[in-house]
């Protein structure tokens, strides 16, 4: 009897180190490309209702053949290898391979920051019917080059520093005085959700000085190239 506790204590043992050993490298692999994240699907799909050390040695034998094999050869592969659910399981691996690509994104998507996590939440802006000289104010306290321009709490254009000077270079003083925000702003920023993926949002910022991030409608913060620089290079 003692001899038989022995061992089974031994047999935990040792099934809890590939387990752990398993966990271990699927937490290292966070990284690896769609075709190797891919394959730890799998051996997610053939682990439920099955041993890990049965699933860990199928596993290990088949490797890339989860992406390779025809259904069929996957299917006979299993049955050969004495796993239960052959015909199963060999339909889920199938099917989910159409996915490795979406697989891929979406792991990135979900671990990428979002414009919720980079905005500056506070918004600093010009009403449309403000005068140029409030907007250079602004500009200066802040030492920012562009600002959102609001009508009744909706955005409605930009105005900037090239903007500004583009349009009293030829004006003179009184018909300065005489111009509003609303008579020289640009159009409208681009406007997205806080939930929105950084890639995303470089991308906009090729085109546009901003971005403008919302909450249901209210505008809650501002994203700059700086912004998006500042969350990139922290190091």
């Amino acid at each position: 009897m003692v001899s038989l506790v022995k061992q089974i204590v031994a047999l935990k043992s040792k099934i809890g180190r590939k387990i752990k050993n398993t966990l271990r490298s699927f937490k290292k692999n966070i990284r690896l490309n769609s075709e190797q994240k891919f394959l730890e699907l799998c051996f997610c799909i053939l682990v439920a209702n099955t041993s890990l050390m049965k699933t860990k040695k199928i596993w290990d034998e088949i490797n890339k053949g989860f992406i390779y094999f025809s259904k069929n050869s996957l299917k006979r592969k299993l049955k050969k290898l004495g796993y239960r659910f052959y015909n199963k399981r060999t339909n889920y691996i199938v099917f989910a391979r159409k996915f490795i690509k979406e697989i891929d994104a979406e792991l990135k998507n979900k671990n990428e920051l979002k414009a919720g996590n980079i905005m500056t939440k506070k918004l600093i802006y010009v009403n449309a019917d403000d005068s140029i000289t409030s907007a250079i104010n602004k500009m200066r306290k802040h030492e920012i080059s562009q600002l959102p321009v609001f009508n009744r709490n909706n955005v409605v254009g930009l105005v900037s520093e090239s903007t500004i000077l583009d349009s009293i270079s030829s004006k003179s003083p009184e018909e300065i005085k005489k111009l509003t925000i609303k008579d020289i702003m640009q159009d409208c920023p681009p406007i997205v959700s806080k939930k929105t993926s950084t890639s995303i949002i470089s991308g906009l910022l090729k085109y546009y000085p901003i971005v403008l991030v919302t909450e249901e409608g209210k505008p809650k913060g501002v994203i700059t190239k700086s912004d998006m620089l500042r969350t990139l290079y922290k190091g």
